[in-house]
């Protein structure tokens, strides 16, 4: 056996790919395909390949990753990280509807990246398969040219029109999709496209409102391309599809064809209508119908050695954009699963576990973009040309309906109770309860369908899950594990009786769509709100709070591209549905989300207020709208109009946590950490801290699709307040989010269009909160260690416990993926917060490592025993300072923990100067005094930032308060706090008072920003050297190398 070959049964993108493995491995294999030649087809499609590009480079080699761009559609598009925007369009009125962002996508031709793929092997061309023999270890294909080849195991990847497919399955049927669709591929000049082409340069789609007529439409090549490209036209492919339910059949005469396309098209907008109506004579059109099919897991068949990979496996439409990214990912979960290179692999009964282990990965993966449309703007296109699934040949379907309803009807109070108790049961986790819920379940059941569940669909058998109670208790004998879920499930009981008094709700059924607590309100409120909205409206010219629309919408789109990464508290193309709903209509589908969106403006003004680069790429004039104050106080006042804390909403929760984006920069910390609060209880009263976990089920409806989004965003906005919760503990010496008391796990690392869970070396929109997160549960721990707040541990311990918490945050970031530690040019251009997010993340990661040693940080300064928490603060401070210089620099959006670290560090090394006083003129001391004047000076030009202004008060005080101490010739080891509050209460009132042509940027009259600290740093007295050997540096440049170049301090 070990002699025989891995047969491939097709060189197609997953077989190619499959036998390039294969090759690098040392495998024999033979490959083989019904075409006579890799150019036999005529035409062919473009390929958007984007979440499955790691698994494609994974596969290749590195010679041919490398020769990717021999494969592109657009190779300057590309050059320039442009992944295109892939809009859908209203065809009526030409209005962009949405777009699908990518963190990493490229647009290939199918032609040549087949070609690209056949480099170095050997394909056996002609090959058409016409059956399949098992023998024991062996399998042979059969040829219809009378050849045949015995190998170790078939992979059958010959596409939709799989004839491996029949053979295993003879009884598929293919579900054909109720959709006409006409194509043609045709040559354009820039004249005849009429400006599409800068629509985007390689895809886009729409449809007519009207009509229900859908147009795809993308780029084959370029000009200059390729040396065989045309030197001025454009290869471009038109296709039209409608709905059968239209009645309008396909004529078989090709002219007939083309006024067919004309006249659907003729009431598009232009430039749309005009890609239709130039279609040249002789264009050739091509009637298509597609079908789409998914392998279902556990069917078994007569080839347990032979196994289904890509289009054979999961036909899907090409209006889905997933099917070669299914089909590379297929091979690379078939190696993960058989070791190839491993004669054992191929023994029966492990290749016949390792192929079921497979399949059922494939499924999982594949089955929801096979089996659903995409739930996106054109949902409603795509799914209103295909019957749903369920539908399907079942004419019995309408009357067991009736029977169901009228079943839900008559027993609905009785099935509302039950459902209500099964959620709080369903919220123990102890399995001694397993029989009650499945009880529960089957008189639910019985009431809707006058049936008993079938016993496939119960639990599992209670027999084995049941625990053993009536073990006799002992005098003095630690309870058992029994007896302690009998406790709980006691517990859980009394509490799931006692709520129904108290009318609260303990069950973990957020987003509360199919539940019966309180909390659901009959779909009216949905984080995915899709269709038609029931709510509040509001003449939108009437409320002054609100921006212009046109201004709203660039805001709210910026938001998205370049602010949302930083808090992750949202699913972007959900909340800009509900903003298009809210500009076009003035109606959203509860009052609370008006607040979430007052938040996100107001966060937004706030990120772009101080640069001028961002203002500009906005293209906003804040000079003409609310500023970020007035947006956060019409949030705040939203939230108490709409009585918040008694109509609980998750609307409020995002709109409360993304407000700290702004609040801190505002001046209101305090307002911020009530609010905060009050966000917690309510979350934790929705639910929201033990959301479970997504359903194993394939998303196969818009429902799951939406169910799915709001369970995300639950858990992003959950993570998001466990990192503020815990990164505060330091200024409230508390936390209210206990590590010990929630159940719900991370947010996916997954883009917005497809909620696809992506390795955490893939960046997406949850990359930084997901990493942030790590740093942030090691702070409760860090608070804790230190022993009760009224009897806290000796000091020595409570130091030995700050060490140790060093050491564990300096080993999280050493696992914080290489694109935020490091540039990375090739996907910062591709990403257009990525730069920014390293660079917050260099200034995070430094403040922690402060804010860990927090405990000991001004002790250090007078006392050396704690020399290594001086150095180490030192160090980190002015690495905050260093890339705060440069985000101001660059001009980047400004994230509020810049200016609140900036501060922090500038504070520590105001300490620092004062320690160093008598060394005034070193190195050291000059750079130190350089650090913190460039800070001023950057904090104090925020004249809208009253975080910066009072940062630059503080600033002030400390050296005036410093200098005060040393007159008169004494040395002090020690700074008058007493002194320091009274100066920064005088600097802060002159900093925020009102505003004189006069005075400093700090607000202090006739003094010019040096002077305030220039006059007093020679004055101040030494009381120890400077420390040498900053091991901080060594570590962070270690880590964040090449953000500025090796540190020097």
């Amino acid at each position: 056996m070990s002699d025989h070959p891995v047969l491939i049964i097709g060189a197609g993108i997953s077989g190619l790919v499959l036998a390039q493995y294969l090759q690098r491995q040392g495998v024999p294999f033979k490959l083989f395909d019904r075409d006579s030649a890799i150019d036999a087809r005529s035409g062919g499609w473009g390929l958007t390949l984007h979440w499955a590009l790691p698994a494609l480079r994974e596969l290749l080699p590195e010679h041919l990753v490398e020769r990717f761009p021999e494969t592109f559609v657009n190779k300057k598009a590309s050059a320039l990280g442009d992944t295109g925007r892939f809009q859908f369009f209203d065809l009526k009125s030409g209005a962009a509807l949405y777009d699908v962002p990518a963190a990493e996508r490229i647009r290939v031709s199918r032609v040549r990246l087949r070609q690209l793929l056949t480099t170095g092997i050997d394909v056996q061309w002609s090959k058409n398969l016409q059956n399949i023999e098992s023998s024991g270890d062996t399998i042979t294909a059969h040829f219809e040219d009378g050849t045949s080849c015995i190998g170790r195991l078939l992979v059958a990847c010959d596409g939709s029109r799989s004839r491996a497919r029949e053979i295993l399955y003879p009884d598929l049927e293919m579900n054909p999709l109720p959709v006409q669709i006409l194509g043609a591929s045709t040559l354009y000049t820039a004249e005849e496209m009429g400006g599409a082409e800068s629509i985007d340069p390689f895809i886009f789609q729409g449809s007519h409102p009207d009509s229900n007529v859908f147009l795809f439409f993308s780029f084959l090549d370029t000009p200059g391309n390729f040396e065989t490209s045309s030197k001025d036209r454009y290869h471009c492919q038109v296709i039209v599809s409608w709905a059968d339910s239209k009645g309008i059949s396909v004529p078989g005469d090709n002219a007939e064809r083309i006024t067919l396309m004309k006249n659907l098209t003729d009431s598009w907008s232009e430039p749309f209508r005009s890609l239709v109506h130039k279609l040249p004579d002789d264009a050739e059109v091509r009637s298509i119908r597609i079908e789409d099919w998914m392998f279902q897991p556990g069917r078994t068949h007569a080839h347990p050695r032979a196994v289904l990979m890509g289009d054979s496996a999961h036909t899907m439409t090409m209006y889905r954009g997933e099917g070669a990214n299914n089909a590379i990912v297929d091979v690379l979960d078939l190696v993960k699963r058989v070791d190839m290179r491993q004669t054992r692999s191929f023994g029966q009964d492990t290749l016949t576990h390792s192929l079921a282990a497979y399949e059922n990965d494939v499924f999982k993966r594949a089955e929801p973009s096979a089996m659903s449309a995409i739930p996106d703007k054109a949902s409603s296109v795509r799914i209103s040309q295909r019957q749903p699934q369920a539908c399907r040949g079942k004419g019995q379907i309408s009357s067991q309906v009736v029977q169901l309803r009228r079943n839900a009807v008559q027993h609905a109070s009785e099935i509302e109770f039950l459902n209500s108790v099964l959620a709080d049961l369903d919220s123990s986790s102890s399995s001694g309860i397993t029989h009650v819920v499945q009880k529960v379940r089957n008189r639910i059941s019985r009431l809707q369908t006058g049936r008993d569940l079938p016993q496939s669909e119960s639990s599992n058998d209670s027999s084995q899950q049941e625990i053993t109670l009536t073990e006799d208790r002992v005098p003095g004998k630690l309870p058992s594990s029994a007896e302690a879920a009998s406790n709980q499930i006691d517990s859980s009981l009394l509490t799931a009786i006692e709520h129904l008094a108290w009318g609260r709700n303990s069950a973990g059924c957020f987003p509360h769509r199919n539940c019966a607590c309180q909390y659901r309100k009959n779909g009216l409120q949905l984080v995915s709100s899709n269709g038609s909205i029931q709510g509040d409206s509001l003449p939108l010219g009437l409320n002054p709070n609100l921006p212009r629309i046109i201004d709203a919408q660039k805001l709210v789109k910026f938001h998205i591209c370049h602010v949302a990464w930083h808090h992750d508290c949202f699913h972007g193309p959900t909340f800009l549905e509900q903003c298009e709903m809210f500009w076009e209509t003035g109606r959203y589908d509860d009052p609370l989300w008006l607040a979430l969106y007052y938040s996100v403006l107001s966060s937004t003004v706030s990120s772009i207020q101080d640069s001028p680069k961002a203002r500009d790429l906005a293209d906003v004039d804040l000079h003409t709208m609310q500023s970020a104050q007035q947006l956060f106080s019409a949030m705040v006042q939203t939230l108490y109009d709409c009585h918040f804390l008694s109509n609980l909403s998750i609307y409020s929760v995002q709109a409360i946590v993304i407000s700290t984006e702004v609040a801190h920069n505002l001046g209101l910390s305090q307002l911020n950490a009530t609010l905060f609060n009050a966000a917690v209880r309510i979350a934790e009263c929705l639910g929201v801290h033990k959301i479970q976990d997504h359903s194993t089920k394939p998303v196969r409806n818009k429902d799951d699709w939406e169910e799915r989004v709001e369970r995300e965003v639950g858990k992003r906005v959950w993570c998001q307040m466990i990192i503020q919760d815990h990164f505060a503990i330091p200024f409230t010496d508390t936390y209210s989010i206990s590590p010990m008391h929630f159940s719900t796990g991370r947010p996916m690392n997954a883009e917005d269009y497809d909620l696809m869970d992506m390795p955490i070396s893939t960046p997406t929109t949850s990359t930084y909160v997901r990493v942030l997160v790590n740093l942030a549960e090691l702070m409760p721990g860090l608070v804790d260690g230190l022993g009760p707040m009224n009897n806290r541990k000796p000091h020595r311990e409570q130091y030995q416990h700050i060490l140790q918490v060093d050491q564990k945050m300096r080993a999280v970031v050493k696992d914080i993926p290489p694109f935020l530690l490091r540039p990375d040019k090739e996907k910062e251009q591709q990403i257009p917060w990525l730069s920014i997010a390293r660079r917050s993340l260099a200034i995070t990661a430094a403040e922690k490592i402060i804010m860990i040693h927090r405990p000991f940080l001004f002790r250090s300064f007078h006392d050396p025993t704690y020399s290594y928490t001086r150095r180490t603060s030192v160090a980190a401070a002015m690495t905050i300072l260093r890339e705060h210089e440069t985000i101001v620099r660059e001009e980047d959006i400004s994230i509020w923990t810049h200016t609140a670290f900036a501060i922090t560090a500038a504070v520590i090394m105001c300490f620092e100067v004062n320690a160093i006083a008598e060394s005034a003129f070193s190195a050291s001391a000059q750079s130190y005094k350089e650090a913190i004047l460039s800070a001023r000076a950057r904090l104090a030009s925020r004249d809208l930032d009253v975080l910066a202004q009072r940062g630059v008060a503080l600033i002030d005080a400390i050296f005036t308060a410093g200098s005060d101490l040393n007159t008169g010739g004494t040395s002090s080891k020690m700074m008058d706090f007493g002194q320091i509050l009274a100066k920064f209460s005088t600097f802060s009132r002159l900093n925020l008072g009102s505003p004189s042509t006069e005075a400093s940027p700090s607000g202090i009259p006739t003094v010019e920003s040096q002077d305030v600290i220039g006059a007093h740093f020679d004055e101040m007295r030494p009381t120890w050297g400077t420390a040498e050997d900053i091991d901080f540096d060594a570590w962070f440049n270690e880590t964040f190398y090449s953000l500025q170049g090796p540190l020097q301090l």
